[in-house]
């Protein structure tokens, strides 16, 4: 009895033991992961405090910094009498070269017209130049003919009278497509050369005016209209080509589909119009011809209907039931009698 008492009493110590090492354990364990949140909440406090730096050094670091206009006065200014300087005119040309020097900007500029004054600014990959010119005759024609772009030294070039301001550059421009160019497009290019894949493409196409982006394998086709119609039709002519690659994608959406544009309203307005009128005439040629004594129904909807049968149903329960009581009734009168 003593034996066995003695070996139940020394597992209950080592059980005892194995729970108090256990529990030794977890404590330490415990003791671990409140320190680690400790240490978090100490780190975390002092990100708070901490003012917080701003990236607005490091965006600007590595944005790229905007040229300064260079301003070259081409002709001395003693020239008031001349009647061409009074018939000279301010000029925005986009897309020159960015490799075009103040030399070839002048050079070039001056197979157009008179050239007064320039202001050169760079820009990422092109020139924008503001120049007092005085174009020639048919240069002047084109201008006044309200041609969005001429071409210089085999470079296409957009122009803009100087009074529209920024505003009304960018209206002018606000219809305006585009299209990833095909490895046979880009091939060609690189076997001959932009200048004649961009006129050939300018001729078969109904746009005012194409520019070419090469952005490293991924080279795009930009197309400015003049206005929404063209632009449509050039998309809708795009799609029936049989060519998926080759389709025009409406760019600018946002300004182009603007709800508080008017004439957005206007060309909406009228598309109800005509929508309206095509559901009227299908609406004749479908139903038959009412008699003008008909009374017109109005369309029912559906929770009505519902709502029309079971009230229909409950009213001829009722009526089953007021009829089947009283043809009881009538019974029991009459054996009564």
């Amino acid at each position: 009895m003593m034996d066995k008492k003695g070996k139940l009493e020394k597992t209950q110590e080592q059980i005892i033991s194995q729970k108090n090492e256990q529990i030794r354990k977890i404590s330490q364990e415990v003791e671990k992961t409140r320190s680690e949140l400790k240490k978090v909440k100490t780190d975390i406090n002092k990100e708070i405090d901490q003012p917080k730096k701003s990236n607005k050094g490091r965006s600007t670091s590595n944005r790229r910094k905007r040229e300064e206009i260079l301003e070259i006065p081409v002709l001395p200014k003693n020239t008031n009498n001349d009647q061409q300087v009074k018939e000279a005119r301010d000029i925005f040309f986009y897309d020159i070269p960015k490799y075009w020097s103040e030399d070839d900007v002048r050079t070039n500029l001056m197979k157009i017209g008179t050239v007064y004054r320039l202001q050169i600014r760079g820009q990422y990959k092109y020139k924008t130049v503001k120049a007092k010119i005085a174009l020639n005759e048919n240069f002047e024609k084109t201008f006044l003919d309200g041609h969005f772009g001429i071409c210089i030294s085999k470079n296409f070039i957009r122009w803009y009278d100087a009074k529209l301001g920024l505003k009304g550059r960018q209206e002018r421009d606000q219809w305006q497509t585009v299209r990833d160019l095909t490895n046979e497009e880009m091939e060609s290019i690189k076997k001959g050369n932009t200048y004649d894949f961009t006129k050939k493409l300018q001729q078969t196409s109904k746009t005012a005016f194409i520019k070419i982006i090469k952005i490293k394998k991924n080279w795009k086709v930009i197309g400015y209209f003049k206005n929404l119609k063209e632009m449509e039709e050039a998309v809708e002519d795009s799609c029936t080509q049989g060519d998926i690659n080759r389709v025009w994608l409406v760019r600018n959406k946002k300004m182009i589909y603007k709800d508080g544009d008017a004439k957005t309203r206007a060309t909406k307005a009228q598309e109800k119009i005509v929508q309206d009128k095509v559901i009227a005439m299908e609406n004749r040629t479908s139903s038959p011809i009412r008699l003008a004594s008909e009374p017109k129904t109005p369309i029912t909807p559906p929770e009505r209907i519902y709502r029309i049968r079971e009230l229909r149903f409950t009213k001829r329960k009722l009526f089953t039931s007021i009829k089947s009581g009283k043809a009881t009734k009538d019974k029991q009168d009459a054996r009564q009698k």
